[in-house]
């Protein structure tokens, strides 16, 4: 179950950090033939694409009309980095059980030995 957790959590960090993608000086090319240059982003929530063009003007591009991209270069912004990262980090945590640990950290506030009993055996 935690390795599932692991991989359900790193994919939410690769799809986050895919969203929050930035690309530079684009070609979008859309399913009806209309040809946008600019900037391309896609909206978080819902997938559409966004093209600011040199002039100011931006256009929304429902996520099924898209057709093709040619660009010259992407960037993947500082939020989208540190999401996709923590986000990483997060799912080997649990994964690897060390959320649990933790937590025992947490609850105990020190790591206790505590020594046996007298007159028991260990």
């Amino acid at each position: 179950m935690r390795f599932l957790a692991m991989i359900i959590i790193i994919l939410c960090a690769f799809i986050t950090a895919s969203r929050l993608q930035v690309v530079e000086h684009a070609h979008f090319y859309t399913k009806g033939g209309e040809v946008l240059e600019g900037r391309v982003s896609r909206d978080f929530m819902t997938g559409d694409y966004k093209v600011e063009a040199s002039n100011g003007t931006q256009t929304y591009v429902p996520y099924e009309q898209f057709a093709a991209m040619a660009y010259e270069g992407s960037a993947v912004p500082l939020s989208a980095g540190l999401i996709g990262f923590t986000l990483i980090i997060v799912g080997a945590f649990v994964g690897f059980g060390i959320d649990k640990l933790l937590v025992n950290l947490y609850a105990n506030k020190k790591f206790r030995v505590t020594p046996p009993q007298a007159g028991t055996r260990s």
